[in-house]
């Protein structure tokens, strides 16, 4: 199947919307042809998405989050006009989309609403609009047009979702050495994201990948775990600048992190 060009991102904390492009790099670099692209830690699936509108390089795709399968599964599935979608967040939006009750919609706006109107929360923020933010006012247009071709890729793929551990999981699926395996799971030490995410056992974790087939990526921030089970794997780095405010140094400068991407291939 070839690649379909445009390419829906979906920023959330941790959903790697920005360093998408560069993992597919080395998930394409081999040029081969695998049975099966298997996200275990899928997020919002951005590495998945980047991946079929660049370079389809499998026959089959399978998505499995514990935490956030519900929200792949609403943009799979939804059949309405999708008339949900705000012009804008603010406080009041927000909080609408908070106390609201669970459905479909509610789902789908999760992926704009809680990644910018998060803040208010803990009412660190005054209400803003985001045409301001992102300079155009045509947020609620381009929103509804990055989830329609969201869904019709998911759909077009006939893309497996599943919410399972991942211990689970990967014992559902088999990995075999004809299958390309992401791992994205919660990072070693970073608290904030247990918020979202509750953490791991990262030496279970890295025992377990290690011992299944196939071509295995991890992604990870350095850390002496992941460097001494992983150290026969071939390592690709690469620096990313923290631009949230309670992620700057205390002299206020941004923080410049390094981004780790293990890459192993076992037969």
């Amino acid at each position: 199947m070839p690649p379909i060009g445009n390419c829906p991102t979906f920023s959330y904390h941790g959903s790697k919307a920005k360093e998408a492009k560069w993992l597919v790099s080395h998930f394409t670099k081999a040029n081969k042809r695998y049975h099966r692209y298997i996200s275990t830690f899928a997020g919002r699936a951005n590495d998945f998405f980047r991946l079929v509108t660049t370079n389809p390089i499998a026959d089959k795709y399978i998505l499995n989050d514990k935490y956030n399968a519900d929200w792949l599964i609403a943009l799979r599935d939804y059949n309405g006009d999708w008339n949900f979608v705000d012009d804008y967040v603010d406080k009041n939006i927000f909080l609408k989309w908070r106390n609201s009750p669970d459905s479909i919609e509610r789902t789908l706006a999760a992926s704009y609403v809680c990644y910018h109107g998060n803040r208010y929360n803990i009412g660190s923020a005054n209400n803003y609009q985001l045409d301001s933010i992102y300079g155009s006012p045509n947020f609620k247009k381009n929103l509804i047009r990055k989830f329609r071709l969201a869904q019709d890729i998911l759909r077009k793929f006939s893309v497996e979702i599943s919410s399972m551990d991942y211990r689970d999981f990967l014992c559902e699926i088999s990995p075999a050495s004809n299958d390309i395996l992401y791992f994205d799971p919660p990072y070693y030490g970073n608290y904030d994201q247990r918020k979202t995410y509750p953490t791991i056992n990262h030496e279970e974790f890295c025992d377990i990948v290690i011992d299944i087939k196939g071509h295995k990526f991890i992604s990870n921030y350095n850390n002496d775990i992941y460097s001494n089970k992983l150290s026969g794997w071939i390592v690709h780095s690469k620096e990313r600048v923290s631009t949230a405010k309670q992620r700057q140094g205390t002299d206020g400068k941004n923080i410049v992190k390094t981004e780790i991407l293990w890459e192993d291939l076992k037969i």
